[in-house]
């Protein structure tokens, strides 16, 4: 009965965190095979992301050829110059849906005792880490013309690596310059610093949170599968959606982890109309799909 249940919720779902090759890193599939399993599950697209380069111009190859919704989007770290106005517009004409804030560059990243080695190809270079802020607490002069590219563009915003303190300035600033759609990237994440406080205020500011299982394995259990339900409950599935952070080589494939993330919710009590909620229709609406 629990397959059958989780099957009916995998139809028309949409990964909006997946890690494919190419990369810098070894991953468990390329694009057009993720593009592809995720077909023949029926879920109704993913989006795929890497650390490094923007993915518009391989999403849009592996949508023609698997003849599946496969999007891209671009991370502003020290590969693409950082916060970088120009990486970001050159990214346009290739379809990016979701820009995010630096991830392995991001100073919160880099400092944090739960870090993962081996993640940054270039640990020198990106010692200091890119911050949000100039002194004073403000937020640097670069990422206000950011925010207005994405408000214009209508794109989501990915909070990335950066500080819950960050977090907030940033999803303040954009919301006043105007940019809709805003998803904070797995704040429980163990090189992160986010509450469930820091987190309300996110999604009162009109942010969605990102919950990923790819904590939660069996095995690698980082963050209990209790633990990710109570955030979606404190906030409400209507403000979450269910992602995988998939693609690593040592774990299972994205449909599979989506599968088991939402058996794993179903078990906490998470009711279907809410996970269909998560993984369904929030993602759709982020990614302005009709």
């Amino acid at each position: 009965m629990t397959e059958e249940r989780v099957w009916r919720l995998l139809q028309g779902a949409i990964d909006l965190h997946i890690h494919a090759a190419p990369s810098h890193m070894k991953r468990k599939l390329n694009d057009l095979e993720v593009a592809k399993e995720a077909r023949a599950a029926g879920m109704r697209a993913i989006l795929i992301k890497d650390h490094l380069t923007q993915t518009g111009d391989r999403a849009q190859i592996a949508s023609q050829v698997a003849a599946f919704q496969v999007w891209g989007g671009i991370a502003l770290n020290l590969s693409v110059g950082g916060l970088n106005l120009l990486a970001l517009k050159a990214a346009l004409p290739y379809g990016i849906k979701q820009v995010w804030m630096p991830t392995l560059d991001a100073s919160q990243f880099l400092h944090s005792p739960g870090i993962v080695p081996g993640l940054n190809p270039y640990p020198e270079e990106a010692r200091g880490g890119i911050s949000l802020f100039q002194s004073g607490g403000l937020l640097t002069e670069e990422v206000i013309p950011i925010l207005r590219c994405i408000a214009d563009n209508d794109l989501l915003l990915g909070t990335g690596h950066v500080s819950a303190k960050e977090g907030k300035a940033l999803v303040r600033e954009a919301v006043k310059l105007g940019v809709k759609k805003i998803l904070v990237t797995h704040p429980q994440a163990p090189f992160l610093d986010w509450t469930l406080k820091d987190v309300q205020e996110m999604v009162e500011m009109g942010a969605f949170l990102e919950q990923d299982i790819v904590f939660s394995l069996p095995g690698k259990e980082i963050i209990p599968a209790a633990e990710i339900a109570g955030f979606i409950r404190a906030v409400g599935a209507a403000h979450c959606v269910m992602a995988t952070d998939s693609g690593q080589a040592s774990n299972p494939a994205p449909v599979e982890m989506m599968r088991f993330f939402i058996a794993e919710m179903l078990a906490q009590g998470i009711g279907e109309g809410e996970v269909a909620k998560m993984v369904q229709e929030n993602p759709a609406a982020l990614l302005s799909l009709s």
